[in-house]
């Protein structure tokens, strides 16, 4: 996290360098494979590693006295030590150029379009860096997309850790952000097709609107803050990237690994180093001695977490229509949210699929009787989606050791450690309809028990016996669950720790919020719960964004 740059923080930045991760394969670096795997840098499913891109480029070739030489080789030595840091991590370091950007098909459009803006600095190389921060954009979506970095961001996290808060990239999203305003273009990531809407979006911006920050022209930067604020919908936002400042005078102790551990990154900007005393020349030693104390002193291997869980699978892939558009983009953010809100929170989010179901013996079987059954929305896609519920349970059978899974539109506001100890035994459910069931948007058990659990409310559900509850006159799993607890009350376990939205959303960021939310451990942003409040279902990502964030600022101790 960020705070809007001053002028005089931000015409520091004359000469620097830019980068970008995308997944890769092989290795070039000289940490050995069994190596990172020991050192829990590496999953034990696959030995690739990501691949983090720099994009270097001189704005000022042509000027060699002496200060641009010293800065020249200041600037060699950081992009040194930020290869060695990403490599650390567990990552395999790789530099673009503005050549990359020039094989895009669409290079020569970009760059007519850019003709026509105003940027900050023209005529000076601080012009050029801004040309070049736009083209950044079209050379990531001209290499395939991933994660991008500035030459001053260096990890605190490894591979694994950052990459479980990524989701798959089919919605941009920004790790770092200026609280109120937007992201900031120090850590993104996104598909491919997301670098390049992302590439021209902020490029037009730029183009066909005025210039509304005291600089009299235009940076990437200022154009993705101006985005967000009118178009809130074109990315995602996290804020899993820290300035340094708070950590560059502290002594490397333990105390340094608690200021970090909400962190995946930290920000070796010109204006931390301005604000802690330190010199430019500093940055490339400071950020060495720090990033190296954090990623082999302070571990946070992922996989030593607990496992949190949600299903996602795509209903209506063929479907190219704009409302069905819509829905894939809030999926998506929901998706993106929900991983860093239990990420935060000290779990290790993990997104199944059908595939996941498809892999358990019984999924055959499981499959012809879920074909007999009615589901609410018979004919359209709420039926596809209906089916899939059912099947979420299969998937959870499948995992090993079974575990917590919990819708994408619930998240967290207590720590691990608060939920944790309910997992991995008999089955509970952990969200309810007070005096008749659990509603299933948070559950555990172990791996048994959610392989009984998936046939149970199957088989419950083909009786076809009238429903209390169901008025439609078909099923869904939601409705099975609570069948389930009339016809077997000893089925499973119900805890009530999870809130449902609805009345929480009308005062959503005051200190009635604090009270009202004590008696829960997560939080249910459920269809339903929405639009009672009075929200439209588009709003989803950024009310459970807005909601966690106040929570963590202001609710707890």
């Amino acid at each position: 996290m960020v705070l809007l740059p001053s002028s005089s923080s931000l015409l520091l930045c004359l000469i620097t360098t830019l980068t970008v991760v995308k997944i890769a394969k092989g290795s070039n670096n000289n940490i050995n494979n069994d190596e990172q795997q020991q050192r829990g840098l590496l999953s034990d499913d696959t030995l690739q590693r990501p691949s983090i891109f720099t994009f270097f480029d001189d704005m000022d070739p042509g000027n060699n006295d002496q200060f641009r030489s010293k800065m020249r080789n200041v600037d060699h030595q950081l992009l040194d030590n930020w290869k060695s840091a990403w490599s650390s991590a567990g990552f395999e370091p790789q530099v673009l150029t503005l050549q990359d950007a020039e094989r895009h098909p669409r290079y020569e459009e970009f760059m007519e379009i850019m003709s026509g803006i105003t940027l900050i600095g023209d005529g000076t190389p601080e012009g050029r860096y801004n040309e070049l921060c736009f083209l950044r954009w079209l050379a990531m979506a001209s290499v395939g997309g991933g994660m991008m970095s500035d030459y001053d961001v260096f990890p605190v996290k490894d591979a694994i850790n950052i990459r479980s808060i990524l989701g798959d990239g089919s919605s941009f999203i920004t790790l770092d952000l200026v609280p109120g305003y937007g992201g900031m273009p120090c850590l993104m990531f996104g598909s491919q097709d997301e670098w390049l809407r992302m590439s021209f979006a902020i490029l037009n911006y730029a183009a066909n609107n005025k210039v509304t920050n005291p600089h009299g022209g235009w940076s990437d930067m200022y154009s993705l803050l101006e985005l967000e604020k009118n178009i809130p919908t074109s990315y995602n936002m996290q804020d899993f990237v820290d300035e340094a400042s708070k950590i560059l005078n502290a002594p490397l102790t333990g105390e340094s690994c608690e200021l970090a551990s909400p962190f995946v990154a930290l920000h070796f900007s010109h204006s931390s180093l301005a604000k802690t005393g330190h010199h430019i020349e500093d940055r490339p030693q400071l950020a060495h001695q720090i990033t190296r104390f954090l990623l082999h002193h302070c571990p946070d291997t992922v996989s030593k977490r607990p496992k949190i869980h949600t299903f996602f699978d795509e209903i209506d892939p063929d479907n190219q229509d704009a409302s069905r558009a819509a829905i894939r983009k809030v999926d998506a953010g929901l998706l993106s949210e929900w991983s860093a809100a239990w990420y935060r929170a000290g779990w290790n989010p993990q997104i199944l699929t059908l595939a996941d179901a498809k892999r358990h013996p019984n999924y055959q079987n499981f499959m012809s009787k879920l074909e007999q059954l009615k589901m609410i929305g018979e004919g359209t896609t709420q039926a596809t989606y209906n089916e899939m519920c059912f099947i979420r349970w299969l998937a959870m059978a499948s995992v090993e050791g079974g575990g917590f899974m919990s819708d994408y539109d619930t998240f967290p506001i207590v720590k691990a450690s608060a939920i944790a100890p309910l997992g991995h035994g008999e089955f509970i459910v952990m969200d309810s309809v007070p005096g008749h069931g659990g509603i299933p948007s948070l559950m555990a058990g172990s791996q048994d028990e959610w392989f009984r659990m998936a046939f149970d409310i199957l088989n419950l559900a083909l009786e076809n016996k009238p429903s209390k509850f169901n008025e439609y006159g078909a099923w869904s799993d939601f409705y099975a669950l609570l069948e389930l607890k009339i016809a077997q009350p000893s089925s499973y376990l119900v805890h009530d720790i999870v809130g449902e939205v609805d009345k929480l959303l009308a005062n959503p960021y005051t200190k009635e919020l604090c009270e009202d939310t004590k008696p829960y451990a997560a939080l249910h942003f459920s269809h339903a719960g929405i639009k009672q409040s009075g929200h439209g279902i588009s709003d989803r990502p950024k009310l459970a964004s807005g909601v966690l964030k106040f929570i963590s600022e202001h609710c707890q101790a």
